[in-house]
């Protein structure tokens, strides 16, 4: 594998890794607007690891923050996206990708509004589920929403933005909060979704939902607004493939309903799908970042704003790092960046558990902690954080989106609020560095699975996928 990676990137050409191509400017515009909501996903995901020591030290709040309320403030983002999934399977394939994604921006920015303004712990509970609740719309359409418009060539590194934007909406509310409030904050994270509505304003439907509701019309003119530069023969062609496709599915969903999850074409990519995100949450980077790093058994031993420098220098790596899939996923593949970044963060959390267990009272222990886990994050941010998003978009487009997805969203939501709501509990019963070396368990158990298991779908078009699942 490693010489084949090594071919690969010898016979690179860096023009092909460009995106600032005219052919290619409004996927790509697209693609961005679609993704400023996993910016938003990102603010809301991290929102806490600053907002937290804030309202602790607010001498203005009517209300106390133990140690149960912050796991519950942390925990029920993602018992609103529980709640949520099952419902964007159906605004998925009733509204289209883009319309699921707009109607929730509006209730979005009235949460953060919410939380903003509350004064009594059991509003700011509510208006995190309602946060969550938006969030998950973006969790489920974006990735597919980007797999559908973009063309094979840069499809994976369109998707892989995904990831890159929630580090990017982590690293700015991170610096945000280092200066600012928790209301103050709340204010801020309201913005982003009145952004990202504007944005989508300006995009267009996928193509493959106007011909799965049987819309021949709209979905060339939108295929051809996504190609301005194609050939109106190209076109035709391609949406006549879709189109076939899209009628199969239509009569499979007709007679056979909910059924057609039996078969193999369908439950195999959900089966998929859902190990990939088992793996991408048993990482350990949700609660790392979630909590920050004092909360997590790491004290930075650096004199400036405690908590918050360690958890933006993570963050801030996680997002420089995740520019290398969206420019190499498409050349050295999917699955070879997923086996390399499980096995190196392997490495780095049995080094940080096996220190914390053994080596306490070493003075160097937040430097090293921070370094540590600095490099985790980098390699976080190579293979297993963006790439499960990009694989789950072009497994199930297929056959049965939204339902597949529901099931993989709920999955994946249900078990990042059990491990958001249960990691300090645990972590103070087995300790810290027990918690790591379960983490880095899982990432090795994660990189043999995704070496047995994954199929690469590189530069296949989505119709050819499906033959390899």
């Amino acid at each position: 594998m490693i010489s084949s990676i090594t071919a690969k990137i010898s016979h690179l050409n860096l023009k092909s890794l460009s995106l600032g191509n005219s052919q290619y400017g409004r996927q790509i515009f697209a693609a961005f607007a679609a993704n400023m909501g996993a910016f938003s996903f990102g603010t809301a995901w991290s929102y806490t690891a600053t907002a937290l020591p804030s309202m602790k030290r607010d001498p203005y709040n009517d209300f106390n923050i133990t140690r149960h309320s912050e796991s519950l403030i942390t925990a029920l983002l993602f018992l609103g996206c529980i709640i949520a999934s099952p419902l964007n399977g159906y605004c998925l394939e009733k509204f289209g990708r883009r319309g699921a994604m707009m109607l929730t921006n509006i209730p979005c920015v009235l949460a953060w509004i919410i939380i903003g303004v509350s004064s009594n712990v059991n509003i700011i509970y509510v208006a995190r589920i309602l946060t969550g609740i938006c969030s998950a719309s973006y969790g489920s359409a974006a990735p597919l929403y980007v797999s559908e418009i973009s063309s094979p060539k840069i499809r994976g590194r369109l998707v892989c933005t995904f990831d890159t934007m929630i580090a990017a909406g982590m690293v700015f509310i991170n610096i945000v909060g280092s200066f600012t409030s928790w209301r103050v904050q709340a204010f801020v994270c309201g913005c982003v979704p009145v952004v990202a509505h504007v944005m989508l304003l300006m995009s267009k439907e996928s193509p493959r939902y106007y011909l799965a509701v049987d819309n021949y019309k709209e979905a060339k003119a939108t295929l051809e607004w996504f190609n301005p530069t194609a050939s109106n023969e190209h076109i035709t062609k391609q949406v006549d493939e879709i189109a076939e496709c899209a009628e199969q599915d239509r009569y499979n969903n007709t007679f056979y309903g909910w059924r057609t999850i039996l078969g193999r074409d369908v439950y195999k990519p959900i089966l998929i799908g859902i190990m990939l995100m088992f793996f991408h949450l048993m990482s350990g980077n949700y609660p790392i970042l979630a909590y920050g790093m004092t909360s997590v058994g790491i004290d930075t031993n650096i004199d400036v704003t405690p908590n918050y420098l360690g958890i933006t220098l993570m963050n801030l790596a996680q997002f420089i790092f995740s520019f290398i899939p969206v420019f190499f996923v498409d050349v050295i593949g999917r699955r070879p960046l997923l086996i390399i970044s499980e096995l190196v963060m392997a490495v780095t959390l049995s080094c940080l558990g096996f220190m914390l267990i053994f080596d306490h009272q070493n003075p160097l222990e937040g430097t090293f902690s921070t370094i540590s886990l600095i490099i985790y994050e980098v390699f976080y941010a190579l293979g297993i954080g963006p790439i499960p998003w990009l694989l789950m978009g072009e497994l199930v487009s297929s056959k049965r989106p939204g339902i597949s997805l529901a099931i993989i969203t709920s999955f994946y939501r249900a078990l990042g609020c059990l491990e958001l709501y249960y990691f300090l509990s645990i972590a103070d019963y087995i300790g810290h560095g027990g918690m790591y070396l379960f983490f880095a368990g899982c990432c090795f158990l994660g990189g043999i699975c995704c070496y047995l298991i994954i199929p690469d779908t590189t530069e296949l078009k989505l119709e050819e996928i499906k033959d390899k699942v």
